[in-house]
């Protein structure tokens, strides 16, 4: 069994096995998940716009001409 599969079969069971809690959430409380879920937003945001071209060639299958001067194909003719 893999790891996420694990996690989500042990989450299941502690979501349905769990009773009421009878908590009480504070403004404090409530502000510190909904500040965590914009910094997470946010980290998504700029995970994305870090990686975007190299999803963006993943997707259209084109290698970028660095890779190919890279690896030392030049284009219009051999190099030796």
């Amino acid at each position: 069994m893999t790891v996420i599969g694990l996690s989500a079969t042990t989450v299941g069971v502690l979501v349905l096995t769990s009773g009421a809690a009878y908590a009480y959430i504070d403004p404090g409380s409530a502000s510190l998940i909904l500040q965590g879920l914009v910094g997470a937003a946010a980290a998504l945001l700029v995970a994305l716009r870090l990686y975007w071209g190299r999803l963006k060639r993943l997707f259209s299958g084109a290698r970028h001409a660095a890779d190919r001067d890279a690896c030392g194909d030049v284009e219009g003719g051999d190099s030796r």
